[in-house]
């Protein structure tokens, strides 16, 4: 767009503002660039002559409401959804089929099911791609394991792959403006394996925590707020906590949505949490950021819409359209196919929370034994059961790695931007006197908040 004669490259402050303090607030129409704007999700744009006139043709709150029905029958309604979005993701795909994989349920259901409808095709079963480290450098973390027994399950081969401090500095030169700049740089190095390796079609398990995965957040204060409180009482004792200390905890984030985290941290001997940002204080104040989300969506229906809307999914659709569309891979959603979405999104509480378990739907879905056929052989589950009951999704090894790339590079990043004669263009933003003095290796590894300092330093575009 900026190509085009007569388009302007002033940038839109306000979403600049937004971006250097609050990443995680997104616009649904506003671009970086004044003279840009987005189609919204779920609308359509028609252009007749001078006329230009969006119509918005789907929402997650009119979804209908699921008929109530045993766990069995949802369960089994929801795979043989699941099941047609990913092979409907397979279709055209002639080149070798890449299929992310963490050892976690979404990626490893979506790779699960892509082998083994590709296998009922007689073609290769699809590469798998991790962002834990090449093995040997953490090869006693549980998540190695979780990865290794799916491919061993299926006849898996997988590639795991993490930054080096090159590829942090060359993922930092980048413009932070343009929608290629918001794809994670875990992904950066996975995709360039992928491409490597000739893939073309990229399946992702993106998007399932929002929908059929969803974890379930919001279970409690909807049964507080709805007077069911034998069910308030029954997930208080599922999880060992006496049904006073639950509502004390469920008010109180009721009341200070982010409380929480602080008592939590705080419980752990962490020090108070504080990001300080990088912006220029002159332009802080003189600049409204874009207005956040409401923080306190009563209700998991409720909080499943906003999250939808959010503006998270759609800004990585689209960060990693943009970056695939540079190595020829097209990426793929099967857990965002929306007759999957709005399936999840019709379903009741309790079909996210189930005593101590979050993700009821996707855990119970994917471990249950159904009757044979060509997805799923007799007697075997979807998914091993260390694979479908995992509670955590801790992933220390990918981080420690990311931690001493980062930490690696960040001198190499002050090195050269001391080099420079005159300071990058948009260095009026940024308070860069106090973000030179962070590059240093031994203050990231105390503070390794990625996004406090990767983001200013894309944007300076230096």
């Amino acid at each position: 767009m900026l190509a085009a004669p007569g388009v302007s490259d002033a940038l839109d402050e306000a979403v600049v503002a937004t971006f250097l303090t609050d990443p995680y607030t997104f616009s649904r129409t506003r671009t970086f660039f004044e003279a840009v704007r987005k189609l919204p999700p779920g609308h359509t744009l028609t252009v007749a002559g001078g006329d230009v006139r969006t119509e918005q043709y789907w929402r997650p709150e009119d979804v209908s409401r699921a008929r109530p029905a045993a766990d069995d029958a949802f369960a089994e309604a929801f795979l043989a959804l699941y099941a047609r979005a990913v092979r409907d993701r397979l279709r055209n795909a002639t080149d070798p089929v890449g299929t992310h994989l963490s050892g976690g349920l979404d990626s490893s259901s979506v790779a699960v099911l892509a082998a083994r409808e590709l296998r009922r095709r007689n073609r290769p079963a699809p590469l798998a791609f991790s962002w834990l480290p090449r093995l040997g450098a953490a090869p006693h973390a549980p998540e190695y394991a979780l990865v290794d027994t799916v491919c061993r399950r299926e006849g898996l081969r997988v590639f795991h792959r993490s930054p080096s401090p090159g590829d942090v500095l060359a993922f930092l030169r980048r413009d932070g403006s343009f929608p290629d700049t918001s794809v994670d740089l875990n992904e950066d190095v996975v995709r360039q394996c992928a491409a490597q390796r000739g893939v073309t079609v990229l399946l992702s398990g993106w998007g399932g925590d929002e929908g059929a995965s969803f974890d379930g957040r919001g279970y409690d204060a909807e049964m507080l707020l709805t007077g069911r409180w034998k069910r308030f009482s029954a997930s208080a004792r599922a999880r060992n906590l006496g049904p006073l200390k639950l509502l004390a905890w469920t008010a109180l984030h009721l009341a200070y949505p982010n409380s929480p985290i602080y008592i939590r941290r705080r419980l752990r001997g962490a020090g108070p949490y504080r990001r300080r940002w990088f912006i220029n204080p002159a332009f802080a104040r003189q600049t409204k950021p874009l207005p956040a989300l409401d923080p306190r969506p009563i209700g998991t229906r409720r909080i499943r819409n906003v999250l939808v809307q959010a503006g998270y999914v759609s800004e990585r659709l689209e960060g990693w359209a943009a970056s695939g569309a540079r190595d020829d891979i097209e990426y793929r959603y099967p857990l965002l196919d929306r007759r999957v979405l709005e399936f999840a999104l019709g379903l009741r509480s309790t079909c996210f929370r189930r005593g101590k378990w979050n993700r009821w739907l996707m855990r119970s879905a994917l471990s249950r034994v159904p009757a044979p056929n060509t997805l799923t052989p007799a007697g075997r589950a979807l998914l091993p059961p260390e694979v479908c009951w995992n509670p955590s999704k801790s992933d220390q090894a990918r981080h420690a790695a990311l931690v001493d790339a980062s930490a690696a590079a960040l001198p190499a990043v002050r090195r050269a931007l001391d080099a420079r004669i005159t300071p990058p263009a948009r260095a009026g933003y940024i308070d860069t006197s106090r973000l030179y003095d962070r590059l240093d290796a031994d203050w990231f590894r105390a503070h390794p908040k990625f996004a406090v300092i990767f983001l200013p330093l894309q944007f300076l575009d230096w």
